[in-house]
């Protein structure tokens, strides 16, 4: 488990990366959860659940991650409660950059299982240079048939 600190004032200022699961599971005294993980992910932020190293699904919350992920991980009645076995966690610092990280992750993760689309355009390769790479791509063939 790895849990790194930033510098205050950026984006993101702390994140978690591919904790199991399964510290969702981890009792104490009285069956209760142990404070200490509630405490670690009390903060807002964006939060990526993984099926092992492939990620599944990226979401966020500008409440506690540790309520979201909590329910991700225990209401047999989630959608995603099935899917995944690790997660990774990106603090947020300011509610209005919640839905750009989500956003940027989503675009960078196309696979992931997410109905929501990023919030600013995309951009598309002109088509002055799809065709110069296919042009490239026959000629790299023609080479091969040689």
């Amino acid at each position: 488990m790895v849990l790194a600190k930033r510098n205050k004032g950026i984006i993101v200022s702390e994140y978690a990366e591919r904790w199991p699961r399964d510290v969702f599971n981890l009792r104490e005294k009285a069956n209760r959860i142990m404070p200490e993980l509630k405490d670690l992910l009390k903060r807002p932020g964006v939060y990526v659940l993984y099926v092992d190293d492939r990620p599944y699904y990226i979401g966020k919350t500008d409440k506690s991650v540790y309520n979201r992920l909590h329910r991700h991980a225990n209401n047999v009645g989630e959608r995603y409660y099935r899917y995944w076995n690790y997660f990774s966690v990106f603090f947020v610092d300011s509610a209005k950059h919640l839905g750009d990280v989500e956003g940027i992750l989503i675009a960078a993760i196309p696979r992931a299982a997410n109905s929501a689309t990023p919030k600013f355009d995309k951009m598309k390769l002109p088509r002055k240079f799809t065709n110069l790479l296919s042009r490239i791509h026959r000629i790299s063939i023609d080479k091969l048939k040689v």
